[in-house]
């Protein structure tokens, strides 16, 4: 009997993973300062001992402010690049693909950890040690009443945070990863920008311009 096509090897360019069976990328709200721990490495590498082809880190902002919440994973600094090279170590060790998802969640950044509601920062997480900061988006629009209104960064602050995202793909890079996954979906910075509901900009930061350049 022949093997299924799951269990078969599978390339994207020199990267070759024993089997299609890939982790998807879960946030554990569980870093500090953006850096990934012992937890991380013990829920992740178990993934790859138990067989499968290709391993994701959950989601890892790009820039402090991009952070959904105070226990997100962060590839913004140098000093956050060896922790998870011990993570991508371990998951190599044991024969999978290391790879890591990127993100920035623009206004919907500053939420509590899903254990604590989810909900914007308030005043009594700002008592624990937890407050909030300042978000961007497209536009000066929050997500409802009770969300943070975002900093909508001119033309030279969006070419700054995609130069953010640059950056965190050779840090990246350097701690050993593989693969990298984009997050752009679920309300998130890069679909802030390709969406009207969020996007209101008249200037080449424009949702018609982001649409464009998307069908391109």
């Amino acid at each position: 009997m022949s093997s299924p096509r799951l269990f078969t090897p599978w390339q994207m360019r020199r990267v070759v993973a024993r089997n299609r069976v890939a982790i998807s990328p879960m946030q554990q709200y569980s870093a500090e300062h953006g850096e990934a721990n012992d937890w991380h490495l013990a829920h992740l590498a178990r993934f790859a001992m138990g067989g499968a082809g290709i391993v994701f880190v959950g989601s890892t902002a790009v820039e402090e402010r991009g952070r959904n919440t105070h226990g997100d994973l962060g590839l913004w600094d140098a000093r956050q690049v060896e922790p998870l090279a011990r993570v991508a170590r371990a998951l190599r060790r044991s024969g999978a693909v290391a790879g890591i998802q990127l993100g920035h969640c623009g206004r919907k950044a500053g939420l509590q950890k899903w254990w604590e509601g989810h909900g914007p920062l308030n005043a009594a997480d700002t008592a624990r040690g937890e407050g909030p900061w300042p978000v961007i988006g497209p536009s000066a629009l929050p997500v409802d009443a009770h969300y943070r209104v975002p900093d909508a960064p001119d033309a030279d602050g969006v070419a700054q945070t995609v130069a953010a995202w640059g950056e965190a793909a050779r840090r990246a890079r350097d701690a050993g990863f593989e693969a990298l996954e984009i997050h752009g979906a679920h309300g998130y910075l890069i679909h802030q920008f390709l969406h009207p509901v969020s996007n209101r900009r008249s200037d080449r930061c424009a949702i018609s311009i982001c649409w464009s350049r998307q069908r391109r």
